[in-house]
């Protein structure tokens, strides 16, 4: 019996193999340019610029893009060298007044395809798409829809100079999960406009520095009270689960005027996480679903009675928040520039509607808690594993927090006394992104050009990830190391912004970076001043992605006092 099992197993695994591989290859075919779209592979094609000044009265044949056979180059008169093919294709696009070279982002086969798609499921696609960078250069194409850029010309005119909006596929996931309009992730540009000017007087650096430090103080003070308890009884400490009640705690008096409790829960020893936080976690695994299936696979396979019970907590939940401060504005208790303030005041004048407000609410507590936790998490074991760098933290937090038992409470104090700790928070940022895998953009019905010359096509989805972007050696020399030293102000001065993507880049930035920066900030000068942290883990750390990266298991910690 168990050997029919096994070959059942078998035969079913292999079975579905076939399928999937069958259905990559339909896809395969059914995305493939139609054969006038074909670029040349002839000798002169696949040498376009000794071609163009040698004679620039021919015209470049069209050839399958597949097919790139090796060429002999004359040198000398009197000798025959080999070259290898060229990464891309070439073609000439004629325009009025001149003759521009163009090229095309190389396509992977089938295999690849499948691949793409087995690597999204099991959250490793940003390793995936690390490893097609450093075998095929910084363009390719999968399947001919999705083009992957790490070509820092080329995001440029994608995120600035045409602006392109997110796929539909993007905008769905976000509205599955932000309520019908998605929040100001999945507004088209022109509502985007509108919801950037409104949100951003609650982010100014000023607002920040004057109302906002006091909530981080009072957010980070269980964690530090659970830290010291676990220098006291040598206890580990799972710091993922610790941020993450931490960041959520914060985000929550900052959005809301309220914390969870997250923290304190912890605090007593009860580490299950908050209601909130696991029906936020269904929501996500299923705004991912939305983004990643057909639509006709989602009308065979719709939200799970799950899915609906954690959109109902949730709702129910903001629901609360907003009448206990439309209670506390009646009152004249409420005058403080935040969030909900702003949104409110949005509502009462007709701008927005209720599903509005709770929408842009349930953007910011996702994207405020979520990225910042495990960003913290990745930069606490990239700083544990140097104690040079550790020690150095802790003198400059020393010199910046005398007493043990200070906090940041001045604006001061984050944006000139801590200069080493926000170079290590932006290396932190570079080699462990939160967006991992960045987010998806679609072209228009016409063909882009980008960059150098390279055409993407009409109805292309264009990707742009971090991960693989932050590790490209053009822009970060040995990409794998933790130094701090490369956003030294000098260093900063001579590198493109286009090669730094942890917040994104051009008119739709993350509008939050400088809120996660400063919260950032002050909780770990208070950190490294009080404790010192060893990394008990073995090996790499497991991570894991989806819409965001984080530790797989979590990292856990052994805490020791500071003097």
């Amino acid at each position: 019996l168990p050997l029919i099992a096994n070959t059942m197993i078998t035969l079913q695994t292999s079975l579905l193999l076939i399928t999937l591989v069958c259905f990559a290859t339909c896809c395969s075919r059914a995305f493939s340019p139609s054969s006038n779209e074909q670029l040349s592979t002839n000798h002169d094609a696949a040498c376009p610029l000794r071609r163009f000044a040698s004679n620039a009265n021919n015209i470049l044949k069209e050839a399958p893009v597949k097919t790139f056979p090796t060429f002999n180059k004359k040198k000398n008169n009197d000798s025959v060298v080999k070259t290898s093919p060229p990464p891309t294709s070439f073609k000439k696009k004629n325009t009025k007044d001149s003759v521009v070279m163009t090229r095309r982002p190389k396509p992977l086969g089938t295999l690849a395809g499948f691949e793409f798609l087995l690597e999204s499921f099991r959250g490793q696609l940003h390793t995936f798409l690390l490893k097609q960078m450093q075998r095929h250069g910084d363009c390719f194409v999968i399947w001919n829809e999705y083009v992957v850029l790490n070509n820092k010309d080329a995001i440029r005119d994608v995120l600035e100079k045409y602006n392109l909006e997110k796929t539909p596929q993007v905008k769905r996931g976000y509205r599955s999960m932000f309520y019908r309009k998605g929040g100001i992730l999945a507004a088209p540009f022109a509502s985007w406009i509108q919801q950037r000017r409104m949100t951003a007087p609650a982010l100014q650096p000023k607002i920040i520095y004057s109302q906002l430090l006091p909530k981080f103080v009072q957010g980070v003070t269980p964690i530090l009270t659970l830290l010291q308890q676990a220098t006291e009884l040598d206890l580990i400490v799972e710091m993922d689960q610790v941020f993450t009640a931490l960041t959520l705690d914060t985000i929550g008096l900052v959005l809301l005027g309220r914390e969870f409790g997250a923290a304190t829960r912890l605090l007593h020893g009860n580490t299950k996480p908050v209601q909130f936080v696991t029906s936020l976690n269904i929501l996500t695994q299923e705004a991912l679903r939305q983004m990643t299936l057909p639509s006709k696979m989602l009308q065979i396979f719709p939200p799970s009675s799950q899915v609906q019970d954690a959109k109902k907590y949730v709702d129910d939940f903001l629901e609360k928040c907003i009448d206990v401060r439309l209670r506390e504005r009646n009152d004249g208790n409420a005058n403080q520039t935040d969030m909900l303030n702003i949104l409110l005041d949005a509502q009462e004048e007709g701008v927005i509607r209720r599903d509005d407000v709770k929408g842009q609410l349930l953007t910011f507590l996702f994207a405020g808690h979520d990225t910042t936790a495990h960003t913290l998490s990745w930069l606490l074991y990239e700083v544990s594993l140097n104690p040079t760098l550790q020690q150095e933290l802790y003198e400059e937090a020393k010199l910046a927090l005398p007493d043990y038992n200070d906090v940041v409470t001045d604006s001061d104090t984050l944006k000139y006394k801590l200069p080493l700790l926000e170079r290590v928070w932006k290396e932190a940022n570079r080699k462990h992104p939160a967006a991992a895998t960045g987010t998806l953009r679609k072209v228009g019905n016409s063909p882009i050009i980008v960059g150098d010359g390279l055409e993407l096509p009409a109805k292309a989805s264009v990707l742009i990830p971090p991960f693989s972007l932050h590790r490209n050696e053009e822009y970060w020399p040995n990409p794998e190391v933790f130094d701090p030293s490369r956003f030294l102000p000098e260093q900063e001065e001579d590198r493109d912004n286009m090669t730094f993507q942890a917040f994104s880049a051009g008119p739709r930035n993350c509008i939050g970076s400088k809120l996660a920066q400063a919260q950032a900030m002050s909780v770990l000068a208070v950190l490294f001043r009080r404790f010192r942290v060893t990394c008990v883990e073995r090996g790499e750390i497991a991570d894991y992605t989806s819409l965001t990266r984080r530790p797989k298991n979590g990292i856990r910690f052994q805490i020791s006092k500071q003097p």
